[in-house]
């Protein structure tokens, strides 16, 4: 019976089984090149588009505002990446009976993703394409 459940979760994954300095390699790449996007959109780009508290709070002291972010964070990972996302994957595992194409796993990172921004989206797309669509996407990415 065990055996049956988790035989859903094996081959769950994307990143190529080259070793763990590649992925390693290739994790931090992606979250500098997020970071990098993050500081270009918010900081250069769309900054005289941006409201002015929205701004004030982000450039706030960092200690108070910091614990809040790391739990909500924390709190969004889980529940849109290892539950929906999970879930998802191995939805469409049972429904094929073998692990999901890429194209099935992109899909599902960015439809979740999706969910997870679009009241955003919806009141600045660009900005928030930039700012949390396209890097939630690459930790989606990164989680499988």
């Amino acid at each position: 019976m065990i055996t049956a459940r988790t035989s859903l979760f094996v081959d769950l994954h994307l990143m190529p089984a080259a070793g763990r300095r590649a992925a390693a390699a290739v994790a931090a790449i992606a979250a500098a090149a997020v970071v990098a996007a993050i500081a270009v959109a918010a900081d250069t780009a769309f900054r005289s588009q941006l409201a002015a508290d929205y701004v004030a709070h982000y450039t706030s002291a960092l200690m108070p505002r910091m614990a809040f972010m790391v739990l909500t964070s924390a709190y969004e990972e889980v529940k849109w990446r290892l539950v929906l996302m999970t879930l998802l994957i191995a939805a469409t595992r049972l429904v094929l009976g073998r692990r999901p194409p890429d194209a099935a796993f992109i899909a599902v990172i960015a439809f979740v993703q999706f969910c997870n921004v679009a009241d955003g989206l919806a009141a600045a797309p660009v900005y928030a394409a930039f700012r949390f669509f396209l890097p939630g996407c690459v930790w989606g990415w990164l989680y499988w």
